[in-house]
């Protein structure tokens, strides 16, 4: 073989090699990039949520005749407190819920004649960025009610499904709040609920959104 031709293989050679090295050089650092990115991608996702349903004790009170005594006395109540707090490590997340009222199972108190409710509900609401209480129910007859009642998102509202949600490392807590009145009638004689005893809470189950 004469020198030139030796020359052209070598140099077709020489061509051949630095192209294989280009592309494979190429294929490593998009590889490498590719790579980098569906980790990071796959880091961010992890992370845990914490949500939480903390409770005061449930509504309780007594009606007696040292408070419904005929002509002397006054109302009694009773509240109960449930608190829904959610945390993260996330970069965010979002849970719905539905609060309800649990009412006795049977009735507790009997009911006068006169028209006038004698043991009504009120139920409130405050979110993270409330600094109030809001109410959603407004002195609701319950004297002869008995079962579980939901309560609405807010006043005479129709939808039930409550949204809470928040970021990484910030806690965002809703607090609900429900008050049971038993009236006191003056010119009624109540005498007839003596001694009873009124218990009843709030409840909360987590819904998909």
């Amino acid at each position: 073989m004469s020198n030139k031709r030796r020359t052209i293989w070598l140099i077709i050679a020489i061509a051949v090699i630095l192209a294989c090295l280009s592309i494979a050089t190429y294929a490593y650092y998009v590889g490498e990039q590719k790579y980098a990115g569906s980790f990071n991608v796959d880091i961010e996702s992890k992370g845990v949520d914490i949500l939480t349903f903390n409770s005061s004790k449930d509504v309780e009170f007594n009606v007696d005749i040292t408070n419904f005594s005929q002509e002397d006395g006054e109302d009694v109540s009773g509240e109960s407190v449930i608190d829904v707090n959610l945390t993260t490590t996330k970069k965010e997340t979002k849970y719905c819920y539905e609060v309800s009222f649990k009412m006795p199972d049977e009735e507790v108190f009997a009911y006068s004649t006169y028209g006038r409710p004698e043991l009504v509900l009120d139920v409130y609401k405050k979110t993270a960025d409330d600094k109030e209480y809001e109410k959603v129910i407004d002195s609701l007859d319950i004297t002869t009610s008995k079962g579980t009642l939901a309560i609405p998102t807010e006043k005479e509202g129709k939808e039930y499904k409550n949204e809470i949600a928040t970021t990484k490392n910030q806690e965002k807590v809703d607090s609900w709040k429900a008050v049971v009145t038993y009236k006191y009638f003056e010119d009624v004689y109540q005498g007839v609920n003596d001694s009873k005893d009124y218990n009843s809470s709030l409840k909360v189950k987590v819904v998909d959104c």
